[in-house]
């Protein structure tokens, strides 16, 4: 198995990062960071922060384009 993920390493090209973070903590642009108004996990719902339906509709997006992604990566490899 282990042989098996190092092989997958070497052959990947690109890698993504989706994020929902859109603000940088400091000057040199390595922390990405968000303003305490916003949600950042699921541990956020019903504490008046995010709806159980807006975290879902969020994270089912996320959810659509990593697999739009990987779809589109396998076409392009076949």
């Amino acid at each position: 198995m282990m042989q098996h993920l190092n092989e997958l390493e070497i052959k990947m090209k690109f890698s993504y990062r989706i994020t929902k973070y859109h603000k940088y903590s400091n000057e040199d642009k390595k922390i990405l960071c968000t303003s305490p108004e916003e949600w950042t996990s699921f541990s956020d719902v019903g504490k008046g922060i995010v709806s159980l339906n807006e975290y879902t509709k969020i994270e089912s997006e996320y959810i659509c384009l990593i697999l739009k992604k990987f779809v589109n990566c396998i076409r392009s490899n076949l």
